[in-house]
């Protein structure tokens, strides 16, 4: 059924047509400003273009195709810069200070290094030798403790008494640990004690003031002694008898130096009244070193003052 605005819609779908085979699509801001056309009411059929053609008298060129959308454009410089991070800022240039520091501590690092694996490797040492002595020690006073030999020698006493015809009695070996928290536990020292003696006793009278040199003497040198004193009118000691055993109470000491790396040997009426020492380097406690050692204790010749350094 025809429209009566049929011509009029028409004429401006013409208009429409030929502006756009001249101008192309209208813009966004064009389109968004013009108002909006009235809404013609329904046709039965659209009408087809070669009836528009035809319409418009045959002038009208077919419709373009639609244009290809335009590509977005680079962002500008500034929009660029923005979206890249920074470039990290150039290094500090190096202080002669602060390198210096650190080759001090670096150097002093290496040395403490190699100051510890010495350190170790001497404690090592020390500590393997006196596990030796130990060893040989404590088997040997378990053999002379079953043997009881005669001591070969007779110990002079100052002139005042000679403990000769003596036997071994009894003896014992000893070690200690180093103390400290860690878990590497070492020798520290390495004892001997034992005790000789002889069934007879010694009754010596001294008058003051010789009597306290030798009651000095007697406890200096561990001997058990009884004194019997005489007093004059002034209760002044004018005189003293001193009864002692036969007995001697011998020893030795190994001791670990870590901070010289040596050993010290302290023996005590050893062969003789009196305290000797002796200084010797973990390596020579050998099986020759410990023989020597035990025949000087046994009285017999040794040859202990060759082999270590004497100091006292």
């Amino acid at each position: 059924m025809a429209n009566e605005d049929w011509p009029e819609s028409r004429n401006r779908l013409l208009e429409d047509i030929e502006k756009f085979s001249q101008l192309g699509p209208p813009s966004v801001a064009a389109a968004a400003a013009a108002p909006a056309p009235r809404p013609n009411p329904p046709l039965a059929q659209p009408a087809p273009a070669a009836t528009i053609a035809a319409a418009a008298g045959g002038n009208a060129s077919p419709a373009s195709p639609p244009q290809p959308a335009a590509r977005p454009n680079p962002p500008a410089p500034a929009q660029a810069a923005a979206a890249t991070p920074p470039a990290p800022p150039p290094p500090a240039a190096a202080s002669s200070l602060l390198a210096n520091l650190k080759k001090q501590a670096l150097l002093k690092q290496q040395t403490d290094t190699q100051i510890n694996a010495l350190q170790t490797e001497q404690m090592l040492r020390i500590h393997a030798a006196l596990g030796m002595a130990y060893q040989y020690l404590n088997d040997l006073v378990q053999q002379l403790n079953i043997l009881k030999p005669p001591y070969a020698k007779t110990y002079a006493f100052f002139g005042v008494a000679d403990f000769d015809g003596m036997t071994w009695q009894e003896g014992r070996a000893d070690f200690r640990m180093q103390e400290g928290a860690s878990d590497n536990r070492y020798y520290n020292q390495v004892t001997l004690r034992y005790r000789l003696a002889a069934d007879k006793k010694f009754s010596v009278v001294r008058e003051n003031p010789a009597l306290e040199k030798l009651h000095k003497a007697l406890f200096d040198n561990g001997i058990v002694f009884t004194t019997e004193e005489v007093r004059n009118d002034r209760n002044q000691v004018e005189k003293a008898t001193f009864t002692f055993p036969a007995e001697v109470k011998a020893g030795l000491l190994l001791a670990a130096n870590y901070e010289t790396g040596k050993l010290l040997l302290r023996t005590r009426n050893i062969e003789r009244f009196g305290i000797m020492e002796y200084e010797l380097l973990p390596e020579s406690v050998n099986q020759d070193a410990l023989d020597q050692v035990a025949q000087l204790i046994l009285g017999e010749n040794s040859r202990v003052n060759q082999l270590f350094k004497r100091t006292a």
